[in-house]
């Protein structure tokens, strides 16, 4: 179990010595697990060389540790002193917040790192954001990020889009416009988007709206809409249709995304969507009270509306 230590001003790390510590915690077994800095240090990182931030001076600079470790050792995540670019996967990035797998590779690269506050707001960090251009599985895209995230072997995981950022990608569906992000499988395939608008998808039961209300655009990793390897449809959300189901045996359900209250915002609501799997000839619903209903297609007919 991780605990507070006696300071220890100067630690030797395989990435060079960390001095001027404060604010550090360590593992039981003596080793770094994260720090600020009162000092400037220069660390051999990713070939080259990094200076995590010694000091707080501007008003969107988040109070947060400078450095953080693996109990192997191996760095975890830096925060830089400067904005500085860093050679990637996906070729040279501006950083200001890096994370690492324990392999030593990028895990999630940010391009900025900004506190957002009633002194510094969203529209502030993103005019400081510039677009940059990079290759994923269907192509290059050149739009301002927020994060790219990476799997252990360098291949691209995922992008996070700036709230204004929009992207056009071509799938089994046609050219869907894209919010927030994209994940990808290994190999590059595209694995899930967030729609911008409620798009139609067609399933194997029945065209639906595609959409999340609730959508929120911190990583790009998981969407509203999920495909296979072979880019058909796997899952999707949708805020806005009610779908009728009926069993041979004429039984009945009908799914509809229902106003709740949210357990976030103070006296707000939210629209609880529906979430809809295929496997083969299976479909799974998720309902908007937490349950589960799966049905053999075959044995089943569908009916969307509009809700």
């Amino acid at each position: 179990m991780a605990g507070i230590e006696k300071l220890k001003t100067s630690v030797e790390t395989t990435y060079g010595i960390v001095s001027g510590i404060i604010n550090a915690e360590y593992y039981t077994n003596g080793q770094l697990k994260e720090c600020m800095l009162k000092e400037k240090n220069e660390l051999t990182v990713l070939d080259g060389t990094l200076i995590p931030r010694y000091s707080i001076w501007e008003v969107r600079d988040k109070y947060i540790n400078s450095l953080s470790f693996y109990a192997s050792g191996k760095l975890q995540s830096i925060v830089l002193a400067k904005q500085t670019p860093v050679q990637t996967p996906m070729g040279m990035v501006p950083a200001e917040l890096i994370t690492f797998h324990e392999n030593e590779m990028i895990d999630r690269i940010f391009m900025l790192n900004g506190k957002i506050s009633s002194y510094w707001n969203e529209d502030d960090e993103y005019q400081l954001s510039i677009p940059l251009t990079i290759k994923c599985g269907f192509g290059e895209i050149t739009n301002r990020f927020i994060n790219l995230c990476f799997y252990p072997d360098g291949q691209l995981k995922s992008l996070t889009l700036w709230k204004k950022e929009i992207v056009s990608v071509q799938t089994e569906y046609g050219t869907i416009n894209a919010r927030i992000g994209l994940s990808f499988f290994e190999g590059g395939a595209l694995e899930s988007l967030e729609p911008n608008v409620p798009t139609w998808i067609s399933t194997p039961i029945g065209n639906i709206q595609a959409y999340d209300l609730n959508a929120i655009g911190i990583f790009g990793d998981a969407n509203s809409i999920k495909f296979y390897k072979d880019g058909t449809i796997a899952s999707l959300i949708t805020s806005t249709n009610k779908i009728s189901v009926r069993e041979n045996n004429n039984q009945g359900r009908e799914f509809i995304p229902t106003l709740i209250e949210s357990s976030i915002l103070l006296d707000g609501w939210i629209i609880a969507p529906i979430k809809i799997e295929f496997y083969d000839n299976q479909v799974i619903f998720h309902d908007c009270d937490g349950k589960i209903y799966d049905y053999q297609i075959s044995d089943i007919k569908c009916e969307i509306k509009k809700k």
